[in-house]
């Protein structure tokens, strides 16, 4: 077939996928269009293919404009929604994991807050773009993922716990909110992300009457290490980092995991080993921790399925 023949014209499912695939393409180290799309094909003869060049830019030019503000987009919200990390690693470190993540994990979701769902597997298999802070990396990744489930992360009608008078704790069976993400870090991240916030605030202030421009932020050191258990939650729509005492954390960990509540209430017993609380006070220490857990909305409804012949006799799954 000659330079001259037609080319047959393309139907709207391949016009489309060929665009995709041009514009989900990697950007090159200097920020342009690659030359080769990752299957091997030319990208300026796709260009040719799907557009028309105007008085001032070729059809490789005019789909880079594309390619460009899509890339510049998915790396500006890994930016914001990831600031403690940024912190730790620095802005020129951050910027090369975010290239390295999203070449290795490109986007499969038409919402934007499902980008970061794979970073945190991604910095496990590859912890050296975390250099010498792989293991503070992970623990700020999976912290501040945490709190984009709970900033938006579904719902499901809370349980009244007056509902259960009567159900024995050896059936009873309870789960949190889909949106409830219990964390044991070896930093305390929280405090340290609430600094970082405080000063950005600060600087924003600042710079917004007589502050420099084009500062660099400032460099973080990290908090020494501390073993830390949260849960991250959200309240009447604003966001939480809840620290938890271990017994109280490792019996919401047993409940979400299909203990029962009596189960659940073993476990935490066991932590309290050694410590110098009488039975009766361990036991006043849970039941406050059910009043309170509760009341913040943090147990799902559960159906109930009625076992054996008798109506009366159920258990809560």
């Amino acid at each position: 077939m000659s330079k001259d023949t037609p080319q047959p014209a393309l139907s709207l499912r391949e016009i489309q996928s060929q665009m995709a695939q041009v514009v989900m393409n990697p950007l090159t180290e200097h920020q342009s269009t690659a030359p080769t799309l990752l299957s091997g094909e030319s990208t300026a003869l796709i260009a040719d293919r799907l557009m028309k060049p105007n008085s001032k830019l070729s059809s490789l030019e005019r789909i880079e404009l594309y390619n460009r503000q899509y890339w510049f987009r998915l790396l500006d919200c890994l930016y914001d929604d990831f600031p403690g990390l940024r912190a730790i690693l620095g802005e020129e470190a951050f910027y090369n994991l975010r290239i390295a993540y999203l070449k290795r994990y490109p986007s499969q979701s038409y919402s934007l807050r499902n980008l970061p769902d794979r970073l945190i597997l991604f910095l496990e298999e590859e912890p050296q773009w975390l250099g010498a802070n792989a293991e503070a990396g992970i623990d700020m990744a999976r912290f501040e993922w945490a709190q984009i489930i709970a900033f938006d992360g579904p719902a499901e009608p809370p349980l009244n716990l007056e509902s259960l008078h009567g159900v024995s704790a050896d059936q009873l069976k309870l789960k949190l909110q889909p949106y409830i993400s219990l964390l044991d870090l070896q930093y305390p991240f929280d405090e340290f992300i609430l600094a970082l916030k405080k000063q950005e605030v600060e600087r924003s202030e600042a710079g917004s009457s007589h502050g420099p421009k084009n500062e660099s932020p400032p460099v973080f050191d990290l908090p020494a290490k501390e073993s830390v258990f949260l849960a991250v939650h959200r309240h009447e729509n604003a966001l939480f980092y809840k620290r938890l005492s271990e017994p109280a954390f490792r019996m919401l960990r047993a409940l979400d995991s299909g203990a029962t509540v009596s189960e659940a209430c073993a476990v935490a017993i066991k932590f309290f080993d050694g410590s110098d609380l009488l039975e009766r006070e361990i036991s006043n220490s849970i039941q406050q921790w059910f009043l309170e857990w509760g009341a913040l909305g943090w147990f799902v409804q559960i159906p109930t399925e009625v076992t054996g012949e008798d109506p009366h006799e159920e258990e809560v799954r």
